[in-house]
Parts: structure tokens; sequence; C-alpha cells
């Protein structure tokens, strides 16, 4: 996430029920078209609430909605919702607006803020924050973040359209609500403002239907609190893979004093066995392991998604971005602490542009999180075996993924996503080939490459678990146990 990264982390996808409290139009959009910072904000949200304070609304210009039903009720001067026990609850002075502002931009991400705008001076101890968007040519995408303050900044691709915006918030005067806002961003001189009909919705909550079972708010998976901060990033489960939500090394693992480290630095620990990977990232503690190829997949699934991600800027448009794989130099390289120095050319020192913007050596994936080295520099272990019934034809060489079929094993989605089979990629588009070896021998799967020749999907299942390679690196993933 760069920038936009600090004061909160990455959360796993999840679905909260709630309905809406309409607010009048005019009053919410003028916020958004004039406000374009958080004092801003903050400022012309007030000076609204001062002015409506000494009358009484009219109409009914915020109702309260009983959420599950969608009744709407009247004379509400501040809506209340019914959660969970059914009894509705007038908050008062914890009053909440939800606005939204995204730079607007040609490049391939931008940039979006949202802040809860309050009329109070509570402070914001636990946000649960849901952006649900879409892509061209694709189902709607959702990611979560979790944060402590009133607002958050993240990345979309450029041409994401943002469906709905919601925040599950509690506050340090024990306050816990939802506000909610929907629409699309058009633009506004040089930013998108959020202007079609918002919707913000004000309630309580914090009933037992809204806890974990142990009784504790639901903040989900927090990647960040393992090693330093953006190390370990969340990955947003597929159910095409059957995996939920879980952490992966931002950066391919480099041996560390006590075990495999996730850091920029130095260069990835290779010359280690498949075996001897599995047991190093199981020594982290209750929940780590070696990534799985379902893993794999939910994360590579994830990337060809991402129009960032291709050089044609869209979609399955020219070439997937292949990292490290150009042979310049023919070395595996370090990764670096600022994702913008994402290139290297002639040397390992990282630099923010190269000859080609396939060679860049970093991911934009749904959530706004970006991994390193996902396709080059090293091929990575994962815990995946097969030696007696792999997909054919079998052979000491490399083949492309449309002459593959898959086995009774190993299907041919488990070695590329759906959309790549439908759409005939191959390495032409940079997404790697497969080299299978016989059956009975070797069953080790590797994956992604090397530096002289990337591709997210490449698949090598011709050595053995205890082979050991000095191309061949890992990278450790995190289930919550």
């Amino acid at each position: 996430l760069g920038k936009f990264g600090e004061g909160f982390s990455a959360l796993s996808p999840t679905h909260h029920g709630g309905g809406a409290f309409p607010i009048r139009h005019s009053l919410l959009s003028a916020c958004m078209i004039a406000c374009s910072n958080k004092s801003d904000l903050d400022q012309q949200f007030n000076s609204i609430i001062d002015s409506n304070s000494q009358k009484e609304r009219e109409d009914n210009d915020i109702a309260s909605s009983e959420v599950g039903n969608g009744r709407q009720t009247e004379d509400n001067d501040i809506a209340g919702s019914e959660v969970g026990n059914g009894k509705g609850q007038q908050i008062g002075s914890h009053g909440y607006q939800l606005v939204c502002i995204s730079d607007y931009s040609e490049g391939p991400t931008k940039n979006v803020n949202c802040e809860l705008l309050a009329q109070n001076s509570d402070v914001i101890t636990d946000a649960r924050w849901i952006i649900q968007y879409e892509l061209p040519n694709s189902s709607p995408l959702e990611l979560e973040v979790h944060s402590t303050e009133k607002s958050i900044a993240f990345v979309l691709p450029s041409l994401a359209t943002i469906i709905l915006v919601k925040s599950d918030f509690s506050t340090q005067g024990g306050l816990s609500a939802v506000a909610e806002t929907s629409g699309v961003f058009s633009k506004s001189g040089s930013e998108e403002i959020l202007v079609e009909e918002p919707e913000p919705l004000i309630g309580i909550s914090g009933t037992e239907a809204d806890l974990e079972p142990d009784g504790n708010p639901g903040l989900g998976l927090n990647c960040s609190n393992i090693g330093d901060p953006e190390s370990w990033i969340l990955i947003p489960g597929d159910p095409t893979y059957g995996t939920s939500d879980f952490c992966v090394m931002n950066y391919e693992a480099k041996n560390g004093i006590s075990g495999p480290e996730s850091r920029p630095t130095d260069t990835p620990w290779v010359d280690i066995s498949q075996v001897d990977a599995a047991s190093k990232c199981e020594s982290l503690g209750l929940g780590f392991h070696l990534i799985s190829n379902d893993e794999w997949m939910t994360i590579g699934a994830n990337v060809v998604s991402i129009a960032a991600n291709w050089d044609g800027g869209l979609v399955g448009m020219n070439t997937l971005i292949r990292g490290h794989g150009d042979s310049d130099p023919s070395e595996p390289c370090p990764a670096d602490p600022n994702d913008s120095n994402a290139f290297v050319e002639g040397s390992c020192q990282g630099i923010t542009s190269g000859d080609e913007l396939l060679d860049r050596r970093t991911y934009v994936l749904t959530n706004g999180s970006v991994i390193w080295d996902f396709s080059g520099n090293v091929s990575e272990w994962t815990s995946y075996f097969n030696q007696s019934d792999k997909p054919t034809p079998l052979g000491n060489a490399w083949d492309e993924f449309p002459n593959i079929t898959g086995s009774t094993e190993m299907s041919l989605t488990e070695l590329i996503p759906q959309v790549a089979i439908d759409n005939g990629w191959n390495s032409s588009e940079f997404i790697g080939r497969y080299f299978p070896g016989e059956n009975n021998s070797g069953g080790a799967l590797r994956r992604g490459g090397r530096w002289t020749g990337g591709g997210v999907f490449t698949a090598n299942l011709n050595n053995a678990p205890a082979n050991s390679r000095f191309d061949v690196g890992f990278r450790c993933s995190y289930h919550q146990p």
C-alpha cells in the first residue's frame, strides 16, 4: 500500500447486514465537492451540523431504518437502527457521515480517501472498512481494511468503479455503529467525487450477534502483526481454490537468525529443499506453513484480474508483467523497501523505471496490497506433491498450458485460472509454462520462474522433495488457527 498503508492494515473480506438512511443529496454532495482534505471535510461537516442544530429538520431530512426489513420510520433527528435485539435507539450527538474522494488519474492506479465525519470529538477505536467495486468485464470485487482512525486511504485500479463503501466502527465513548454510502465516482476537476445519492447509515450495534464467539468484536485477520509492517500481506480467499483469507510473505523468504523472514533486504534464501522449507515455515509457530498450491493459485488469479498488472493497461491486453525475468542482471536480487523501486537493470540496484513495464517486480492485488517477486527472481517451492498422476503430456521438456490436459489428481485449473484457459493464454502472455517430468519421479511443485524467465503460473514437477537448487527459494503463509 506504500504511503497509503500507514495506520491501517488489510483484513479479510466479509459481508455485514445493515439498512441505509437516505440523506438529502444536496447537503452531502456539496460537502464532497467543496472539501479537498481532512480538515476541510471536518470544518464543512461541523458547519452543517451547527447550522441545523438550532432548528428541527423538515420532511425527514435524516430518516431511520429498521435493519433487516428495510422499513423507514420518521421523526428521528438522527437515525437509529434496530439490530438483533429489535430495539431502535437514537444516537443523538453520535452522528457520523461517510465521504469518499478519489484523485483522477490516467495511470494504472488511483488513490481513494474516505472519512467518517463526526459531529463530536469521540475517538474511533476500531473501524472495519468494506469497499465493493468492479472492473470492466468482471464480477464485483471486495476489499476490507482495518483502522483505528476515522479516515482511510487505499489504492484501486484506475478503471475500478466503486459500488459501496461501508464502515463498522466503535468509539472510545462506547458507541458501535455503521456508516454506509453507495454511488459512483464522477470527475470534477482533478478529483473524482462520490456524488450519486450517498446513503449514510448511522445505527447502534454491538449486540451478541455482532461479536465473535469469544465475545470480542470480529476484526478479522491482521497480517501487520506478523514481523515488520508490510512484511506480510493479506490475501483475500478464493472459493475456487477453497481458500479463506490468509497472510503471506510480501517478499521471498530470507535466511534470518531465528528462521525465515519476509524483508526486502538481502537475496532470497535458496539451496533449500521443499521438505526443509516446509519445516522452516512451520518453525515460525502455529498456523504458519509453506505456501500451498491453492494459496499460490489464489494469489495468481487475483494478480491476473487487475489491469495494472498487464502492460497493455487492460486485463488480457499484451502481456502479464513478468518481474525480474530477463537475465538483466543474471542473478537473483534483493527487493527494495520502496515499492516504487521495482525495476532492476544491469545491477540489482532498484530503480523507478525500466526498459519495459513488464520487467516490474511488483503486482497490485484487489485489496490494494503489493506483492514482490511473485514471478521471476527465483522459483519458489509450494507444499504440493504429486509424483504419480501428473497432468499430461509428460516428459522432460517445457510445454504450453493450452496443450496440457489435467489429471485425476491435478486439474488444469490447479495450474492456471479458468480465465487463462478460456482465453488460451500461454507464454506469449508471459503467464509461464509447464515442466512435468515423468510419472514416478520428482513430484515437488515449484512455481513462478526465475531471473532467466518469469511467469506467475510457471510450474515444475520434476524435482524430488529432498532436492535443493541454487535458483529455488520459498515463501511462507499463515492461517489463523
